[in-house]
């Protein structure tokens, strides 16, 4: 019921657009919302497109159950953890929610892992913001660590993957 309450705002579809500027509603199916709502999308040309969620491509209908959380972050000052961001978000899809999250008043945090090196940069994140995870050889334990850790690095230098790739930051595989 409170998630019905949620699909319905117009707030909710903020967030869900974002994945495609075409969408421009929702009808909310109140027995099967994540399979038989429909999806509103408006061509360039003002042609209305409606389509059953369950007939959208995988990456749209999954997304759609991701961004009820990612509205409980902004909404309910939600902490939402996301295990492999990018199995789900592309990189630039990942890049506008993290810009939303921050661009909202909130006190909700969408906390995500990822391998994805186009994520390590000081234009969308605080030094503070990003941690490495080191698993050592040795004994299989893994050791976490800020970028503020490094005093060297300063927020004038904004390609941090490039201290990454050479290995100056550890967390790489081989360590």
């Amino acid at each position: 019921e409170q998630d019905l309450d949620i699909l319905r705002q117009d707030s909710f579809l903020e967030i869900f657009s974002l994945i495609d500027e075409t969408i421009t509603g929702i009808e909310i199916d109140e027995d099967a919302p994540y399979k038989d709502s429909i999806i509103i999308r408006d061509t360039c040309d003002n042609q209305c497109m409606r389509t059953e969620l369950k007939e959208e491509s995988s990456g749209i209908r999954e997304y759609f159950a991701w961004a009820l959380q990612i509205w409980k972050v902004v909404y309910e000052d939600k902490v939402l953890f996301a295990d492999e961001v990018d199995r789900v978000l592309n990189p630039i899809l990942a890049q506008k929610i993290v810009a939303y999250v921050h661009g909202t008043e909130n006190r909700g945090q969408f906390v995500f892992t990822t391998n994805n090196i186009l994520h390590l940069n000081t234009i969308e994140f605080m030094k503070q913001q990003l941690w490495f995870v080191v698993k050592h050889r040795k004994n299989l334990n893994s050791e976490m660590y800020s970028l503020a850790d490094f005093p060297e690095f300063r927020y004038d230098k904004v390609n941090i993957y490039d201290w990454y790739l050479k290995g100056i930051l550890g967390g790489a595989v081989n360590d």
